[in-house]
């Protein structure tokens, strides 16, 4: 061993791909990442998807991805058997994909067996390497997806469909890219992948195509996925299932089921740190606390939600509050379409701003302004056009029309 050094070797099935004397490396192993320095302390572990970093000094040098297997671990030296092991930069399907061309259509112009001999050895050697970097990169893609890194899992799952096109048959792959599509905010594609064969009744596949649905605007199709995926919500990390409640408990209320939607309300909970969480949590009470007609438990959790300092939540919670006032009689209509207004202004995006709109238009609308009302319900359908509630406004507007002109 030199001297203030590991001795490093990285081995999968097909080769040795490192040996080296190197200052640290860092293993991703089945109960968490390890280090190893020279010294280290006898041990043997299991090794999880994820890449290997080599380091000289404080500097990684290189970067290795390996898909399972086993690390052992002395005082003078680090020995991982991988399962499948590729440098990270390495991970490159077209290149692959170039030189299986080419192999092909060397063999297509050989003169020779001997040259024909030669090009079918080259086909099968990229074939092989294919099939390598597909799985390399499905499997880089789950590591990705795990950390929380969607767009780039969803772009490593693309190369490896591209890579081998008989992943698109497997279930578990599609489940995979269908997530990271749905958390990218690539709801369709999301929904596309996470349908089909074995997945269609999988409430795993259901929750998420719930959540996909939901952030479309397509409520009637989410509170239905909500309902295939029952209890799984719960399965997810604590972030995720505040997620998925959540947007349940809209879909609930938006198709008018009450019931449901406290109880999916009930089962929300959150970290103490957790402040985007928790004022979701506030929020959906109070809109169950509404659609209950409990007025003063409902203002008590508006109020607790617009403290809650989380902009979406506090906006949101601001839009219910008013509504719930202008029912009551205890806010004007002047001062409704004030503090509406001071909303549409204050929040863009999402369906918070769709409801302003859709709640400034009816008020234009009780005004007998027409004109006011057709041009915000305008706005409304132009910047949500595949949301359930646009299409009923362009229903209401094509109405409108018929009746005043």
């Amino acid at each position: 061993m030199t001297e203030g050094k590991v001795d490093f070797e990285l081995v999968s099935p097909e080769r040795l791909l490192v040996s080296q004397p190197v200052d640290m490396v860092v293993v991703p192993g089945g109960d968490g990442d390890f280090g190893v320095l020279p010294g280290h302390a006898p041990l043997i572990s299991t090794v999880r998807s994820g890449v290997i970093e080599i380091y000289e000094g404080s500097a990684v040098t290189e970067r290795i991805f390996v898909a399972g297997g086993f690390a052992e671990v002395t005082a003078e030296r680090c020995t991982v058997l991988a399962e499948l092991a590729m440098p990270v930069a390495e991970i490159d399907a077209a290149r692959t994909e170039q030189q299986l061309r080419e192999a092909r259509e060397a063999g297509s112009q050989a003169k020779s067996d001997e040259e024909r001999d030669a090009a079918e050895r080259l086909a099968r050697l990229a074939e092989a390497k294919s099939e390598d970097i597909a799985r390399a990169q499905f499997d880089y893609g789950r590591f990705l997806l795990g950390f929380g890194l969607a767009p780039e899992a969803g772009a490593t799952f693309d190369a490896a469909a591209a890579a081998d096109a008989s992943y698109m048959a497997d279930p578990a792959f599609r489940a995979a890219r269908g997530v990271a599509r749905v958390l990218s905010g690539r709801y369709v594609e999301g929904i596309r992948d996470l349908s089909g064969d074995r997945l269609e009744n999988a409430p795993q596949a259901a929750v998420w195509r719930g959540l996909a649905r939901a952030e479309l605007g397509h409520w009637e199709a989410a509170r239905e996925q909500f309902g295939l995926a029952g209890a799984i919500a719960d399965a997810f990390d604590t972030h995720l299932s505040v997620r998925f409640r959540v947007r349940a408990v809209d879909a609930a209320l938006r198709g008018g089921d009450v019931q449901m939607a406290q109880h999916y309300a009930e089962g929300l909970h959150a970290g103490p740190e957790d402040r985007a969480g928790n004022g979701e949590i506030l929020l959906a009470g109070a809109r169950v606390a509404d659609a209950r007609g409990y007025a003063a438990e409902a203002l008590k959790g508006y109020d607790l939600a617009i403290a809650s300092g989380y902009p979406p939540v506090a906006a949101a919670a601001r839009f219910g509050k008013a509504e719930l006032q202008y029912k009551a009689g205890t806010l004007n209509e002047a001062d409704f379409a004030k503090e509406l207004d001071s909303l549409r202004f204050a929040w863009r995006g999402g369906f918070l701003e769709l409801d302003v709109l859709t709640r400034l238009a009816a008020l234009r609308l009780e005004s007998g302004d027409i004109g006011e009302a057709l041009k915000l319900m305008r706005v409304a359908t132009s910047n949500y056009p595949d949301s359930d509630q646009a299409h009923r406004m362009n229903i209401r507007m094509s109405d409108i029309f018929a009746d005043y002109f």
